[in-house]
């Protein structure tokens, strides 16, 4: 559903609506999203080809937002790198003669829309808003977005779901092998 270039393109969009109205030049943005900087210019272009990003030249320029982070939803952002894709048709390309989604895929479908609507009501303003996504533990989006090591890895704004809970076997036992 989500690919490291969509979590790569949100981290952009949410750094840059905390410096709107402001360049920030790419070794910046690297740094502060933790994007590599070899893949950060690929991202800039999705962007920049779906008119959420500018670019100014010459020794003050850089990436700006060209609305301001109210007007921007995830949705768009996601969008930018590829379109998102609905259930159209049973992927295990079930023998129905009904043309609807079987169960599973139904289930599937429903999800998604739902995570859709999540994904475009969304605004880059409110993943910047301190109170919406806040907990006392946690510094907001700005401590998402301070310079750190060469090693330590920037937290993913997309939440981790495990839709399948681990598969073990029920009467699972241990059974130790002794040697006579």
């Amino acid at each position: 559903m989500f690919s490291l270039t969509h979590e790569y393109a949100l981290r952009v969009v949410v750094y840059l609506g905390t410096t709107y109205h402001k360049p920030v030049k790419n070794a910046d943005i690297a740094a502060d999203t933790q994007v590599p900087s070899s893949y950060l210019y690929k991202v800039l272009q999705f962007l920049d080809h779906a008119g959420l990003v500018t670019t100014e030249r010459g020794l003050h320029g850089g990436y700006t937002l060209t609305r301001p982070p109210e007007t921007i939803n995830a949705m768009e952002v996601i969008e930018a790198v590829s379109p998102f894709r609905r259930l159209k048709s049973c992927p295990a390309e079930c023998q129905s003669p009904i043309r609807h989604l079987c169960p599973l895929h139904k289930w599937v479908d429903h999800a998604l829309t739902t995570f859709e609507g999540i994904l475009r009501k969304s605004t880059v303003a409110d993943l910047l808003d301190k109170s919406a996504f806040h907990s006392p533990h946690c510094p907001g989006v700005a401590g998402c977005f301070k310079r750190k090591s060469a090693t330590a890895k920037a937290p993913s704004l997309i939440p981790t779901v495990n839709f399948m809970p681990a598969l073990t076997p029920r009467n699972a036992t241990h059974h130790s092998h002794r040697r006579s």
